[in-house]
């Protein structure tokens, strides 16, 4: 996990400098040394939950789409590999089951999935697609204005809750990070000035983080998009010139991580059929986003 290391230290040492000198961490510190000592796990059992609820109407008529997906994830360091098996329920559109590995193997990032018609392999630039700690490595890197909010239940033990927020560029950090979010923002087109402009517009959101007051782990994170969803569509409507008969509301939009069994994750083997499909589909070096979470 360097890269949330770095974000936060930087965020930390401009909070330090802002708030004197002293012996009292400062949230954000706080955070620094959670991310220092989750980045020393050997592995980590996580769950990855996301709710979706979105309605659309035009001319008189209406769509309701309600979406869960729910994901228990394995993550291992050395040698670097995830296991996930999940759900994705769509409502009356139908619910899938999915299981998905990765592996890095020759310096390249291989991702296996089965939805129950055989094992598909694709590579990866990277492992955000099957590992939700890649997530918390990026909230965490870009959130802000971190403050303390009590203590809270976090798999049956006290946890620190620490809140930030997110706004400007960095919400397009986390739309371009995630396939689902990106067909979302699809809607604004890809002229970059205008995506620019968009994005400075949309707000904020708040995201949480829960750090277990024992262990000193990072346990949880969470955050509500609902409104800047609910934004972003507004804004690319009006920039689209859409008629104005064409509404959508946006009633959930969550995302939650939760990490236990730092170092104590129960280790796993790679099928070989999900391996074999690497050769069966001829799997090269390029990118694939099609299996992010």
């Amino acid at each position: 996990m360097k890269k949330v290391i770095t974000g936060i230290l930087a965020l930390a040492f401009v909070g330090t400098m802002l708030s004197g000198c002293g012996n009292q961490q400062t949230p954000a510190e706080k955070l620094v040394a959670a991310a220092e000592k989750t980045n020393q796990a050997q592995s980590v059992n996580s769950k990855l939950n996301v709710d979706f609820g979105i309605g659309a109407s035009a001319r008189g008529m209406n769509m309701n789409l309600d979406m869960k997906m729910n994901f228990d994830c394995t993550s291992f360091k050395d040698p670097q590999k995830t296991k996930a098996d999940g759900t994705i329920d769509m409502g009356i559109y139908g619910k899938q089951t999915m299981q998905i590995y990765s592996e890095k193997k020759d310096d390249q990032m291989l991702v296996y999935s089965n939805t129950g018609s055989g094992w598909e392999a694709a590579s990866a630039d990277t492992v955000n697609q099957v590992d939700p700690s890649k997530d918390l490595e990026l909230y965490t890197e870009i959130a802000q204005d971190f403050k303390e909010a009590g203590t809270e239940k976090v798999n049956d033990q006290d946890a620190l809750k620490i809140t930030g927020t997110i706004s400007g560029e960095n919400l397009k950090k986390i739309f371009d990070s995630n396939a689902l979010l990106q067909e979302v923002e699809s809607i604004a087109g890809d002229d970059e000035e205008k995506l620019e402009q968009l994005y400075n517009n949309l707000g904020s959101i708040s995201v949480n983080f829960w750090i277990d007051s024992k262990t000193g782990y990072l346990v949880k994170m969470q955050m509500d998009m609902a409104d800047v969803i609910k934004n972003l569509f507004s804004e690319a409507t009006t920039q689209s010139g859409a008629p104005s008969e064409v509404g959508l509301d946006v009633s959930t939009a969550n995302i939650e991580i939760s990490f236990a069994n730092f170092g104590k994750a129960d280790d796993f083997t790679i099928p070989d059929e999900a391996r074999a499909s690497a050769n069966d589909n001829n799997v090269n070096s390029s990118s694939s986003t099609a299996l992010a979470a």
